[in-house]
């Protein structure tokens, strides 16, 4: 066994000298998987949508990162708190951009470096 494989080895109780990966231990134990390909989908955690514009507007990360702004605000309208309660940074929306900004630069504008 490599250094790496014992470093990510779990021994399950009753199971006497045996090892099994982290992964099999986790199936043992009943935590479920979830693809890959699907953490990369950006969807609202309220109300699970793809569709619309979506913010993080929190620190919080991966599948809970992303919520629309109005589902926020129908939640901290209900839940009466300022803050996220997983990673309970305070939420903010903060303009970056004008709104009348375009959605891409001009190639024009990319070469001109203005």
């Amino acid at each position: 066994m490599s250094e790496n494989e014992a470093a990510t080895s779990v021994p399950l109780e009753g199971e006497l000298g045996t090892a099994i990966s982290e992964d099999s231990a986790k199936r043992r134990m009943g935590v479920e998987f979830v693809d890959d390909d699907f953490n990369d989908t950006e969807v609202c955690r309220v109300c699970r949508s793809e569709e619309g514009a979506l913010y993080y507007p929190c620190m919080c990360t991966g599948s809970i990162k992303y919520v629309h702004q109005d589902c926020l605000m129908e939640w901290l309208k209900h839940s009466k708190k300022d803050v996220c309660e997983l990673c309970h940074h305070k939420y903010s929306f903060q303009p970056i951009y004008r709104p009348d900004m375009p959605k891409r630069l001009p190639f024009v504008e990319i070469l001109r470096g203005e």
